[in-house]
């Protein structure tokens, strides 16, 4: 997967995994069997492990069935969420450092071909 489109998914993962786990700003978490939540999230879920993990997201997904999810047990949803979370919070600190450096390195760059010109 290109570099651009895994960010844009990843992206988009980070904005919808809260909203399908959480009901009403945090207050009921949506991870119950008969949770409407539970299938959209716990795939989400499947694709950021496999970003983790270095395998196809999107393959992920389409492999993570509703069976997958009803075989396993609410603490089992709730820790791979977790984990999920945290992932996505680190690939965002790691993002955002990544870009700060080339923003400076843009910076550093633009200076040296001032004075350069300012010296001619």
């Amino acid at each position: 997967m290109v570099q651009g489109s895994r960010d844009e998914l990843l992206e988009t993962i980070a904005d919808q995994l809260p909203k399908a786990v959480f009901k009403d700003d945090g207050v009921e978490m949506l991870l119950a069997d008969d949770a409407e939540g539970t299938l959209p999230a716990m795939r989400m879920v499947a694709m950021i492990e496999a970003d983790y993990e270095a395998r196809d997201m999107l393959a992920a997904k389409l492999a993570f069935k509703e069976e997958d999810v009803l075989a396993m047990p609410v603490s089992e949803r709730v820790a791979r969420c977790v984990a999920a979370f945290k992932y996505i919070h680190e690939w965002k600190r790691r993002r955002a450092a990544d870009r700060i450096a080339a923003d400076k390195q843009a910076v550093r760059a633009f200076r040296r071909r001032s004075r350069s010109r300012d010296q001619s």
